[in-house]
Order: structure tokens, then sequence, then C-alpha cells
């Protein structure tokens, strides 16, 4: 649907139309630069051009951005990260860096802008999301959000240690991680079965990546990818894992 390179994204259905949020991706001056799209269909198939939401490239938005602790360099060796766009109940929550008012350090944060009235289009840029995390971990990819009955708010993150752009792949470990939090209190390893006490659905040795929340008659459930490093079922989808409440 666009001329650029297009990453990962998320479709939404609201007042008849259809909205789909993705990445772009393109570079600008020898580096690559993320910017986040929106298209709208009436039927799912066709979609009209995108429109541009958040772009870090924008002086406005670059200048917003940073004033809030937003990182949109590769100075940690790591492509930028403005990416992964996910909707949910008004706000648009996407992959990003930040440095850390503590320790001054680049690292890994989800990304949130709210919705400015009814548009789909226009968003209000928020603070970054710090999540607890180990201090080997150095992405934070494809956030997925999910509210249960009993008002707690479910994300479910992607994390990788990849250490630089050209790192093998056979070295790079990862991580589905779930968090929750309720009464916008702060994010803590998310108490469902079968996760393990920080939070993990899959680790290392599974595996896995592309991790995806849904809801259904089920319940909560999900599935993901196994990576290419697991040569006998390389990007294959892996069983749905339904989360239950931990007893």
């Amino acid at each position: 649907i666009h001329d650029r390179l297009t990453w990962s994204g998320h479709t939404v259905k609201s007042k008849g139309y259809f909205y789909l949020f993705f990445t772009e991706s393109s570079p600008v001056k020898g580096q690559v630069q993320q910017k986040i799209m929106v298209a709208k269909s009436y039927e799912g198939v066709d979609f009209a051009r995108p429109k541009t939401v958040l772009d870090p490239t924008n002086e406005s938005v670059r200048k917003e951005a940073e004033h809030l602790g937003y990182h949109l360099g590769s100075g940690d060796g790591l492509v930028m990260a403005w990416r992964d766009p996910f909707y949910y109940q008004g706000s648009l929550y996407f992959a990003a860096k930040a440095v850390d008012p503590v320790s001054q350090k680049i690292r890994p944060v989800i990304g949130r802008a709210m919705q400015a009235g009814d548009s789909m289009e226009h968003w209000i840029l928020q603070a970054p999301m710090f999540l607890p995390i180990e201090g080997n971990i150095t992405q934070i990819e494809l956030p997925n959000v999910k509210k249960l009955e009993d008002g707690r708010t479910i994300l479910s993150v992607n994390l990788s240690n990849l250490k630089s752009d050209n790192t093998p792949e056979r070295e790079v470990k990862t991580w589905v991680r779930l968090y929750e939090r309720k009464d916008d209190h702060l994010w803590r390893p998310a108490q469902l079965d079968p996760l393990d006490s920080e939070g993990n659905l899959f680790t290392p040795s599974d595996q896995v990546y592309g991790f995806n929340l849904i809801t259904g008659p089920v319940g909560l459930q999900g599935s993901g990818f196994y990576r290419e490093g697991y040569s006998s079922k390389a990007f294959s989808l892996t069983p749905f894992v339904p989360l239950k409440e931990r007893k």
C-alpha cells in the first residue's frame, strides 16, 4: 500500500472503517528513520493512501519527543526505535527508546500517544513507559494491550538482547513477557499462569518471537512464531497458549 518499506502494525475497526497503523522505515541521510502511519479502508482490503500520524523527523515532533525523554537515534548501536504501533482504547503504544532519568543511559521503552478527539490521524505524544527489565535487554518490541474484567491492564512485549544490527542471529536471545498494572500503578510482571515469576511466557530456549495476545470465548490467550534458529519449525506459529488466573 506504500512505496517505502513497511514494518509491523495493527488494524482496528472504528465507526464503520478499518484503520491500519503500521511502521514506515526509510533511509534518511544514511540513517534508518521510522515513522508511524495510518491507512483507512471501508472494507479492509483496499486502503487509501496512508497518512503520517507520528513522525520524529518532523521538527516539532522531534523537539516534543526529546523534551519527553525519547531517544531518536542509534547512539546505543541499534537502529532507531519508533515502530510496531498498537491501538487500544484511545491510546497508541509503540516500540521506542528513551534516556533513563536515573542512569542517563539509553534503554528500550514503550512509547505512547493519546488520541486527539475522535480522529485516528491526530495524536498527542505522551511520556515513555519504563518497564522493569534486566540490564542485558536492549529491545522491547511489538507491544500488545488487553484489559481483564478485574480492571487489570495486560501488556505483552517481545524482548531481545541484540547488541548491534550486525549481531549474528544465533547470538540473539529473545523473551516473550507479560506485564500488568491496575489503576495506573507501576507495571509489574503479570500474575497469570503459566508465566514464571518474571512474567515470561517464552524464554531464549523456546526460540519464540512475534507474540500476539487475543481474547475470545475461551478468554485470554496468545501465540507467537518460532524463530529461524528453530530449524524444524522456523516461522511457524506456536500452539495457542491460554493465560489463566494464578491460583
